[in-house]
């Protein structure tokens, strides 16, 4: 029965979301004639968009999630932070905000995911990625927890470089005095 009543709500939700993107798509030359004379547009249609923008950003999260080195290079997942950003501007034109507090925990695990990469793989257009990710997360208004992306990063740092400046670390500050007095 739970099973039966969240797959109806579900083709009720998909139906919905197809409903205000229609009506966002039907009228977005008015939403932008509103902004352009520098006003708010009717309150209905800022709704379809901010639904229909949250759907999209969703949908594009979700393909976000994958990777391999080579996944997250390839041309696909360009074209995702593509999307992306181009949905961050479409919400700043607009002046709105959408609601993607369901989405947090799946970019956290992208996130995740592709520093991983980027500091594993020492691949530069990850990186270029993985940095406009953040940047589109950021336009987006999506509350990350970059603090755990720091705790990766310093994991990072100890494991991989700390050893491998030590020893020169060791020898530079071998030859310095201990005391204030030598």
């Amino acid at each position: 029965r739970h099973r039966l009543l969240a797959m109806l709500s579900q083709e009720t939700l998909t139906r919905l979301d197809q409903l205000y993107t229609q009506v966002y798509r039907d009228n977005y030359s008015l939403l932008m004639a509103y902004r352009q004379d520098g006003f708010e547009g009717p309150q209905e249609v800022l709704m379809a968009a901010q639904v229909a923008l949250a759907h999209r950003a969703t949908q594009t999260i979700q393909a976000l999630t994958a990777p391999s080195a080579e996944e997250l290079s390839a041309p696909n997942y360009r074209a995702q932070l593509m999307e992306l950003a181009a949905i961050a501007t479409e919400t700043e034109h607009l002046d709105c905000r959408l609601n993607l507090e369901a989405s947090v925990p799946q970019l956290d695990k992208v996130l995740h995911q592709w520093l991983q990469q980027v500091l594993y793989a020492e691949n530069s257009p990850l990186l270029q990625n993985f940095i406009e990710l953040l940047s589109v997360t950021r336009r987006l208004h999506i509350p990350i927890q970059g603090d755990r992306l720091q705790e990766q990063y310093a994991q990072f740092l100890r494991e991989q470089w700390v050893p491998r400046l030590m020893p020169s670390v060791l020898e530079t500050t071998a030859d310095l005095p201990l005391s204030a007095e030598a």
